[in-house]
């Protein structure tokens, strides 16, 4: 048995760290234990109960509840294959970051029902003697570019670019449509998370058409909300393909994809180094036989 202090104090260091992945990480605390034990309200930041997902800050305190101990376990080793995965998905790497073609079907970090996610990889793997930070996240099931830092200075720079929408993403989506579509178009409609109504902007543009109802589109996310484009692809009568949360019944019968076709395919910014950079990163295996099978 291993006690956990009381009270923690948070540095700079970890401004910005998931307080399970803090947790996790720093005590080897296995992570359905702290979801337990957050939900019970013995483990609160700054004398409220917070959320496993919440992000903490310098200065924050983080106060234990009821002296008990933890059983420490060691951290869980992830497999050689996907060390390898990893190595081989970095399109791009300096001293400050990598960016990563993440392949679709695994998370970008842990949860309950999680069993390993790019964040548990990344924890393993160092350049340079640097940690890598998850500075953003994809869906599970979407592939694409993310963007790790190697410092908690680039980590900082990239939370900004991407809260203040300085960053230019470009999506590519295969769609079932119901109706001709427009070669282009601006989807204005507000996403409700946690009752809150949120303003959501999607640009889109038509690339080709593939059948009477399949479309391979261009998406320019103007905000970034969560499930943003899966919900305002579905709300404008052209779900995505292989979206088995925002389908439409009546197109799900006849095109059961196990994969979801959405790809997070280009990216581009003012970098830390102040010049304009852009990425791209190549369709997946499934998204390409697709297209070639369906052409």
């Amino acid at each position: 048995m291993a006690s956990v202090p009381n009270k923690i104090l948070i540095s700079s260091q970890h401004d910005d760290v998931r307080l399970d992945n803090f947790l996790s990480k720093e005590f080897l605390l296995p992570k359905n234990l702290i979801y337990k034990e957050i939900r019970k309200g013995n483990i609160k930041v700054n004398k409220k109960k917070k959320k496993y997902s919440y992000r903490l800050k310098s200065n924050d305190e983080i106060s234990i509840y009821g002296n008990y101990e933890f059983d420490i376990i060691e951290q869980k080793p992830i497999p050689k294959s996907y060390i390898k995965k990893f190595n081989d998905a970095i399109i791009f790497k300096d001293q400050n970051y990598i960016v990563l073609n993440k392949w679709a079907g695994i998370s970008s970090q842990s949860g309950t029902k999680v069993d390993i996610s790019i964040d548990d990889i990344a924890s393993q793997i160092s350049f340079d003697n640097k940690k890598l930070h998850l500075v953003h996240r994809l869906d599970k099931d979407t592939s694409g570019l993310l963007i790790l830092a190697l410092d908690i200075k680039t980590s900082r720079f990239f939370l900004d670019v991407f809260s203040s929408q300085k960053i230019k993403k470009t999506y590519f989506a295969i769609v079932q449509n119901k109706e001709k579509m427009k070669t282009r178009g601006t989807i204005n409609i507000p996403i409700f998370d946690k009752e809150k109504k949120l303003e959501a902007k999607t640009n889109y543009k038509l690339e080709k058409k593939i059948s009477n109802s399949l479309s391979y589109v261009r998406l320019n996310p103007k905000t970034g909300r969560k499930h943003q484009l899966r919900i305002h692809c579905s709300e404008s009568n052209f779900p995505i393909l292989g979206d088995k949360k925002y389908f439409h019944k009546d197109m799900h019968n006849k095109l059961r994809e196990k994969k979801l076709f959405l790809h997070a395919g280009e990216i581009e910014f003012i970098g830390p180094n102040k010049k304009l950079v852009k990425y791209n990163a190549d369709l997946p295996d499934h998204f390409q036989k697709y297209l070639e099978k369906i052409s």
